[in-house]
């Protein structure tokens, strides 16, 4: 079997979780986002059986997608502070379970 690399849009998964998470912004919201997120991660990991995954999140500062294309993320609703405030938590129960978080500048 040779290499196989799975490759996660870390704030898509984030984002897309927290949305489908009930209740009010807080602790118990971001616990649930962060537990359903490790969980549906640890299930593509069992899915795809990569021998190698990492979790990519855009840096937070504009870089070559804006360049190209000026009205890129126009309209997006900028991320809750919440979710901002706490990517660390993700990027820990993530590598509990084997995966790495990578953010590169520019990117």
């Amino acid at each position: 079997m040779g290499i196989r690399f799975l490759l996660i849009d870390g704030l898509n998964l984030i984002r897309r979780v927290w949305a489908a998470q009930p209740g009010e912004d807080g602790p118990e919201r971001l616990q649930s986002a962060v537990t359903s997120s490790t969980q549906s991660l640890a299930r593509a990991l069992r899915e795809c059986t990569p021998t190698h995954a990492v979790c990519v999140l855009d840096s937070g500062e504009k870089g070559w997608r804006h360049e190209l294309f000026p009205d890129y993320k126009k309209g997006r609703d900028p991320m809750p502070e919440i979710l901002r405030a706490n990517i660390g938590l993700f990027e820990e129960a993530f590598g509990e379970i084997g995966v790495s978080m990578l953010t590169v500048p520019g990117y």
